[in-house]
């Protein structure tokens, strides 16, 4: 069968619906009926070469990518998976939806990130516009997109950066708590949303003084005073920080008190 189908395909004048048909035929009907994994791998491999390069199978070649990429990683083949998809220029094909690319996309992140390779995830990154990441039904998508980018902002010691991620994950999952059906697929605790508000300010305080920073403390005092409210020793410090005096340290009373966070 997978002879025919690439023999079948490479067919000169082979008409496109003939091709699409047989390729969703392979891929519907007989890639679940495989009689074991190896012949299911192989198959997979087959149906990639007979899409490759074919715009109209744009579609169909990344399923089945992501298929073969899921299979490596499941065997532990991290840096195979990682090889195998990153080589997908996903962006460019035209045929799939915002949502469908942007899955992708999160998904070549976290293969990246498995290796710690964080030039290539800063470059993935880029791909996803900031646009196409808040498109209403993608919270979830936001919210796993920046905490790939925290941990590559973390890495690079851009404490700033890591405070905004961190106030985009707050305000998603924040405006996702007053809607039912998102609060219970998301955050149904509330812990999430208090852990990342924690955090933001965390790293906020623990950034280099500017004055931007100087400027997003007093938007954490006028814009979030609820969530203050619940964190008073972080209320203390923000308070601190935006007062124009010398501040009394005592490190092992800071240790003390900081070491509950999860960022310490």
């Amino acid at each position: 069968m997978r002879e025919w189908l690439i023999m079948l395909v490479k067919r000169r004048g082979q008409a496109k619906v003939a091709i699409t048909d047989m390729v969703t035929l392979c891929m519907e009907t007989f890639l679940d009926k495989m009689p074991n994994r190896e012949e299911k791998f192989t198959l997979l491999k087959s149906l990639m070469e007979a899409c490759e390069g074919k715009m109209f199978l744009e579609r169909e070649y990344s399923k089945c990518t992501r298929q073969l990429v899921e299979m490596f990683e499941a065997d532990g083949k991290i840096e195979d998976a990682a090889k195998t998809i990153q080589e997908i220029q996903i962006e460019t094909y035209g045929s799939l939806q915002n949502k469908e690319k942007v899955e992708f996309i999160l998904y070549q992140m976290k293969l990246v990130l498995m290796r710690n390779d964080f030039v290539r995830l800063q470059i993935l990154s880029k791909k996803i516009s900031k646009k196409a990441i808040s498109e209403a039904g993608l919270e979830t998508h936001k919210i796993n997109y920046y905490t790939f980018l925290v941990r590559y902002y973390v890495h690079e010691k851009e404490m700033m950066e890591v405070a905004k991620a961190y106030q985009t994950i707050f305000d998603t999952l924040n405006k996702a708590s007053t809607d039912e059906k998102l609060k219970a697929h998301i955050d149904s605790t509330g812990e999430e949303k208090k852990k990342a508000f924690q955090n933001f300010v965390l790293y906020l305080l623990v950034s280099p003084y500017t004055d931007e920073k100087v400027e997003l403390l007093n938007v954490v005092e006028s814009m979030y005073p609820r969530e203050l409210e619940k964190e008073e020793l972080l209320t203390k410090y923000v308070r601190k920080f935006l007062t124009f005096e010398i501040c009394p340290f005592n490190e092992a009373e800071v240790e003390a008190q900081m070491k509950n966070y999860e960022p310490f």
